[in-house]
């Protein structure tokens, strides 16, 4: 779940239909790749996640950016423990 607030900075800002809520569901079994690594957009990089996941055969990336270090750790093993789970099942 992500959101997109509107914003202006100097001439550039989000389309209106860009803002707001964004979700994106999928179970642990879907998922195929984790990779940690920086998103560099703004001011400075970004701890960040690229999720590779397969939904209905077609696979699909979503990345994920935090504001630090220890919040990126925390999803991390969330998604972990998760798939742990799955596998045990």
């Amino acid at each position: 779940m992500a959101r997109i607030p509107y914003s202006r900075f100097l001439l550039a800002s989000f389309p209106k239909e860009k803002v707001g809520w964004w979700y994106i569901f999928f179970k642990p079994d879907m998922i195929r790749e984790i990779e940690l690594g920086r998103v560099h957009f703004g001011i400075r990089p970004r701890p960040a996640i690229r999720l590779t996941y397969e939904d209905k055969g077609e696979r699909r990336e979503v990345y994920l950016s935090f504001d630090d270090e220890f919040q990126r750790q925390m999803v991390l093993e969330d998604l972990l423990l998760d798939a742990q789970k799955e596998e045990v099942l």
